[in-house]
Order: C-alpha cells, then structure tokens, then sequence
C-alpha cells in the first residue's frame, strides 16, 4: 500500500461489516478495470507472483472461513452450508487484496493465503517487519529468499 494517493470505499455496509472489494488498480503498470479477472492475463507470470507474495507479506490481516453457519436444525444438528464464509480479522484494505489474491489468483482457497505464502518463522520466510508508519506512508517486509543469497524488500 505504499504511495496509494486515493482508497474510494461506499458506506453501505462496506465498512461496518468489515467488507471491502478491489474492483480496479494497477498492477505492474498495467491498468485493470476487471482485476479478478485480467491481471493474471496482463501481467506476467513473474510479476503476478511478486504481486502475490507482496500482497501476503505486507499484510497483517487474516482471512479465516467457517462453514458451520448454517445453523442448528430442529434434531440439534449442526447443519453445514456448502458455502464457506470467510471472516475478516485485521484491515479492511488488506482484507480485501488478500481476498482478491486468494480467490482469483491463487489456488489457495482453503488456507490462510497470508500464512502460507509469507512463510512466517520458516527457512526463506519473512524475516523483518517494519510496521506501516504514516509518517513514512509505507511498511516493509525484508524477506529472505532460498534460492539467492540476498534479501528482498517488498
């Protein structure tokens, strides 16, 4: 989220049930009006990727899905929807990147999409996390990665 000039939102509903949707932006200078379903088109498979793991690595949020709201039925059995919900834990704006990331570009659907692609506390995981400042408009994750001998800031 470093250098975003403007984050449009409508108020109803959006905000107060911690629900937000990336509809357009731009990803690796590509301008997307459809992002679910472009940028994985027009950006390449590299950049698709750092996008990926900057959006895991620079977020504090979670996204976590439970699919036993369906409620009790008159037996008092849990009754399971086929839909699973997910609930939003943190920042509403990351939120809703890492739903973007997960639903549309990763196949990571039943997993925490963060945990998994930031690698938290494992060999060639994120290393340091300096939290976002609004003095420095900005956060930055040092991650280490296995396969160069270097860490990347993102």
């Amino acid at each position: 989220m470093g250098n975003a000039t403007n984050i449009c939102s409508d108020k109803t509903g959006t905000l107060t049930q911690n629900r937000m949707t990336v509809l357009k932006g731009l990803f690796a200078d590509t301008r997307c009006d459809d992002t679910i379903n472009r940028v994985p088109i027009l950006v390449s498979k590299r950049a698709l990727e750092f996008i990926l793991e900057g959006i895991a690595c620079c977020s504090t949020a979670r996204i976590v899905y439970n699919n036993s709201d369906g409620g009790i039925d008159e037996d008092g059995n849990e009754i399971i929807k086929e839909e699973k919900t997910p609930t939003i834990i943190g920042n509403k704006t990351e939120a809703a990147l890492l739903l973007l990331a997960q639903s549309a570009w990763s196949s990571n659907d039943d997993t925490d999409f963060r945990r998994e692609m930031a690698r938290f506390g494992q060999p060639g995981g994120s290393r340091i996390l300096i939290p976002f400042s609004s003095q420095r408009k900005s956060m930055t994750v040092l991650v280490n990665k296995p396969t160069v001998d270097v860490l990347e800031s993102l």
